[in-house]
């Protein structure tokens, strides 16, 4: 199997991006983050919907961390 990727240097480290063949497309992910994914037809979608991820994931924690603060 030949795998087509890209590698794009973002402020996360590594930005990755393969190419679907066979469906066509593109999956995305972080490659100190692997567990972050986005899936899209080009390569800037996939990095478009990555950082969506990103920027709500830490919303959530923020957001999280507010309603714990002891008063």
């Amino acid at each position: 199997m030949n795998l087509q990727h890209t590698i794009k240097k973002g402020k996360l480290g590594n930005e990755v991006y393969v190419k679907d063949s066979k469906v066509g497309g593109y999956t995305g992910f972080f490659q100190d983050f692997p567990q972050i994914v986005s899936e899209g037809e080009t390569i800037k979608q996939v990095q478009t919907k990555l950082w969506n991820v990103v920027y709500d994931t830490l919303k959530h924690f923020l957001k999280k961390d507010e309603t714990n603060v002891a008063v």
